[in-house]
């Protein structure tokens, strides 16, 4: 036995190492700003870290476990309202050595070190909050008198629980914490130590006005594996009211576990607990009810002009993948043309490009409401009876009618996906959209061809009047073109028009605005009202089952708590001095 294990085994020097370790652990609490901070006193095991360090731990406990009580305090709120606003959170942690403890430590030793300390917390619950990480802490020497008590504490650190849910129980949880402790006895002497530290330090309930009032914290001492069962509903449970006075009565029917190895039997709730020094976490809910959901609202505007070269004649509309019918912005007399496939596409005209000159002179007539309601109700993924179409004149935006899409039925109170909004599908215009592709490129070559001081011809560059002067005679071409329903030649003297339109000064903002004038818009969508689901008025309890004793060292090394890759394990290097 080397002589750090002799020194150590002696009653002083052995309380001493049992105190160095019980700072070095990892102890949530801190100073806070609350007037009521939430402390909990969690049971840590903690066993070596790897071979090297077992005997040293041996000699401060034969078992080679060592049991360690952590003060747990969050100074946060313990009910929040559904989806409420970021809500800042304070928590630390300090370790306080007794006036005994400090008793038993000799003279020699004035004060303990430590440093390279990290703290984290795991957050589980209707929180995008995920953890919790203290800042890089500074080392700090703790001073040691004889009988006084000795504090060592860092923080309080900020945090905030942020995208609060509708309801439900915000946890938190110690992630493994893991350090190291120098001992300055017969030479510097190195243990790692690897704690585990089950239990839940801290619960905030999201708490809808009328839902069940659940008394918090739920803890029940059991033997290991034993069969408990916890009357909950009777014994922890009471209704309230909602935001209207109405006391809403709690529903037994709705009692059931969400989470953790837990049955409920008889209207109560049975778990078997675990091994010695093991906490068994259930996650229940009870509720008074629901929330009516609420129905999505979609929005379609379609261009409403009824100029001879720019009017719609049809259009489709999109859900997901799946295509609506035509939508027709003709009379009922005058049918849409079934329009092939395009064959050979961009180089051949589309189906509707050779088509779109038989439309010229058709009256021009917005769709109703039901038009489109039937159009949508034809559509796959939607079908008859889950959309209700009405017009909304009143919020008409400028050359726009507006349609309001209100999905019932199958689709009624869903919070629907991206694939389920509706978007607009082909524009059948006079001025085909397939030709604003050769209008765009057009305008991408503005101003890129150098035509010389002559315009390309070498003589005088032409003033504006007389630029003017040919748009103009070209403008009469258009009419004509028009007039005799030959809109691929109107389109051509429209595109002579811009290249005129290039050579004034001010050609991009004018040529930019002749491209836009020759097409109408196709119809734009957006959402008015998002669609959500019924809410359950509810609220979660967590139950844990504690078991007391220490738990197999094989149950350490199982990390069956938060994962540590929140950054949760600390170092701690304690230094003996004296």
């Amino acid at each position: 036995m080397n002589v750090f294990s002799r020194t150590i085994r002696s009653n002083s020097v052995r309380a001493v190492a049992a105190a160095a370790l019980l700072g070095a652990v990892l102890v949530v609490a801190a100073p806070s700003s609350s007037a009521a901070p939430v402390t909990k006193t969690l049971g840590a095991t903690c066993v070596a870290a790897d071979d090297l360090s077992k005997p040293l731990v041996s000699v401060l406990d034969p078992s080679g476990q060592i049991a360690l009580p952590i003060n747990v305090t969050v100074d946060a709120p313990t009910t929040l309202q559904p989806e409420q606003a970021d809500v800042p959170i304070k928590y630390g942690f300090s370790v306080t050595l007794d006036g005994n403890t400090t008793a038993g430590i000799p003279a020699s030793i004035s004060s303990v070190n430590v440093s390279n300390l990290k703290f984290a917390l795991a957050v589980s619950g209707p929180t995008e909050t995920k953890s919790l990480v203290s800042p890089e802490l500074p080392p700090q020497d703790l001073p040691i008198t004889a009988g006084q008590p000795a504090t060592v504490a860092y923080g309080p650190f900020d945090g905030a629980f942020t995208g609060i849910g509708k309801g439900g129980v915000i946890k938190v949880t110690v992630v493994e914490t893991s350090f190291t402790i120098k001992v300055v006895v017969a030479g510097v002497q190195t243990v790692n130590v690897k704690c585990s530290v089950p239990g839940t330090a801290f619960t905030s309930t999201v708490k809808i006005p009328g839902s069940p009032d659940i008394a918090q914290p739920i803890e029940v001492n059991a033997q290991p594996n034993e069969k408990v069962t916890v009357d909950i509903l009777g014994q922890f449970t009471k209704a309230t009211k909602d935001d209207e006075g109405v006391l809403r009565e709690v529903d037994p029917s709705s009692f059931k576990v969400l989470e953790g190895p837990g049955a409920i039997v008889g209207g109560k709730l049975e778990v078997t607990s675990g091994g010695p020094g093991t906490t068994t976490s259930i996650t229940c809910e009870v509720c008074s009810g629901s929330l009516p959901g609420q129905n999505e609202v979609q929005i379609i505007d379609v261009d409403a002009t009824s100029n001879i070269v720019k009017k719609g004649v049809g259009f489709t509309l999109k859900f997901g993948a799946s295509e609506s019918p035509v939508v027709s912005l003709m009379p009922p007399a005058i049918p849409f043309p079934a329009l092939p496939p395009a064959t050979n596409p961009p180089q051949d005209p589309s189906p509707w490009e050779l088509q779109a000159n038989q439309f010229i002179f058709a009256p021009h007539e917005m769709p109703s409401a039901g038009e489109i309601q039937a159009a949508l109700e034809l559509t796959p993924g939607i079908g008859p009876g889950n959309v209700v179409v009405t017009r909304d004149a009143a919020n008409d935006p400028p050359g726009k009618d507006r349609y309001r899409v209100e999905f019932v039925g199958a689709l009624a109170e869903k919070e629907l996906t991206d694939a389920q909004k509706i978007k607009g599908g082909t524009w059948f215009s006079i001025f085909p959209q397939e030709l604003k592709t050769k209008a765009l490129a057009l305008a991408g070559s503005l101003g890129g061809e150098d035509e010389g001081e002559g315009g390309g011809g070498g003589g005088p560059a032409p003033t504006p009047e007389q630029i003017q002067a040919q748009i103009d005679a070209l403008q009469v071409e258009v009419d004509a073109a028009l007039g005799a329903g030959n809109i691929s030649l109107a389109f051509d003297k429209k595109l002579e028009q811009v290249k005129l339109e290039i050579q004034k000064p001010e050609f991009a903002t004018a040529a930019t605005k002749l491209l836009s004038d020759l097409f109408s818009s196709a119809p734009s969508t957006s959402v008015e009202t998002s669609g959500e689901t019924p809410t359950g008025i509810c609220t979660q309890a967590i139950v844990d089952v504690i078991v007391a004793g220490e738990p197999p060292e094989e149950v350490l090394g199982d990390n069956t708590g938060p994962p540590s890759g929140l950054g949760g394990s600390s170092s701690a290097a304690l230094a003996f001095t004296g």
